[in-house]
């Protein structure tokens, strides 16, 4: 985690103990320790959670945890695959803020928002009523009310029933922030948000062996796709530029700009945002 807290290190008991694992560190330094310890669960952000089982798949970690739990970062469905496959467990999510415990993954995988003991509004934010922004007022707290405080965090709900049998909401994802969708002028000057989701799905598209990138929108119709990588093949740089020239085209948009860097577009400790617009557009 980012910053440890009085509250973990009370977390100890015969049955239950905390160890608090800096993100500033180094990852290389988490290595012993962990060998070490031998966590029965292990809870990281999904960006070191793929660290930890690229050094497990090249034997320097071994560990065996019983459950992983994903916090604080967008779960891509790429990673959540290639996670399972390497810890040999499903991968679990948690959807937690200064503002509380608001979901968890049920015993079939499915995220469900935490209306036990929190009433969750949806404000629809897409034309077809499957992503909305929550909106949470809290019945338990006294020191702090949240009283229909809406959340900026893309939910995209399942329509589906669980069969897990709970009546709660579930997602199908959670998506982002809404500050991160691109926005971006189609041809006949409208402006147009355009959802995380299809930019991962555009990268999708560009092949199975992209590296790790960002996308960001920086200014206006510009886009920068920051590959984290020894070089950069001119196969690699030209399947992601038609990937996402075509997936363009197809909204109709003005020319948009792409650039494609050999850069991680993300400072460790940070949270990881794969997409994000780096500026405030005309219109939110």
């Amino acid at each position: 985690m980012r910053a440890n807290s009085n509250l973990y290190t009370s977390v100890h008991s015969e049955l239950l103990s905390f160890r608090f694992f800096d993100l500033l560190h180094e990852p290389s330094q988490h290595i012993k320790p962990l060998n070490l310890l031998q966590p029965d669960i292990l809870i990281a952000q999904p960006s070191m959670l793929m660290l930890l089982a690229k050094a497990q798949e090249k034997g320097e970690l071994a560990i065996r945890p019983s459950q992983v739990i994903s916090v604080a970062e967008v779960l891509e469905d790429s990673d959540k695959n290639y996670l399972t496959e390497v810890f040999k467990q499903p991968i679990s999510q948690v959807y937690q803020c200064t503002e509380g415990f608001l979901g968890y993954c049920c015993r079939e995988g499915r995220l469900h928002l935490n209306e036990d003991f929190v009433h969750i509004e949806k404000r629809y934010i897409d034309d077809e009523n499957v992503r909305f922004h929550p909106i949470i007022t809290d019945f338990t707290r006294k020191s702090q009310p949240i009283i229909r405080y809406e959340f900026n965090d893309i939910l995209w709900e399942e329509s589906l029933p669980c069969l897990c049998g709970s009546p709660m909401i579930s997602l199908r994802c959670i998506e982002g922030r809404s500050d991160d969708s691109f926005r971006l002028q189609n041809k006949q000057g409208i402006w147009l948000t355009i959802f995380p989701d299809f930019i991962r799905r555009a990268m999708l598209i560009a092949g199975d062996d992209i590296p790790p990138y960002v996308v960001e929108q920086t200014e206006g119709a510009e886009v920068v796709v920051h590959l984290t990588c020894d070089e950069l093949p001119d196969a690699l740089i030209n399947h992601i530029y038609e990937a996402l020239s075509a997936f363009f085209t197809l909204k109709d948009l003005s020319p948009v700009q792409i650039s494609i860097v050999k850069s991680s577009g993300h400072e460790r400790g940070q949270k990881l945002r794969r997409i994000r617009r780096s500026f405030l557009s005309q219109l939110q």
